[in-house]
């Protein structure tokens, strides 16, 4: 496993990282369009 020949799938590489971004950013703006509401409860 380690110290040995990896084989990186740019495919799957590619696709997670894309999932990673869209979902970080989906919630950078959700957090934004809500930290108003619970901003002013707290």
């Amino acid at each position: 496993m380690l110290g040995g020949e990896s084989r990186l799938y740019v495919l799957n590489f590619a696709l997670s990282l894309a999932l990673a971004v869209v979902l970080l950013a989906s919630g950078i703006l959700y957090f934004r369009k809500m930290e108003r509401t619970f901003a002013d409860v707290i």
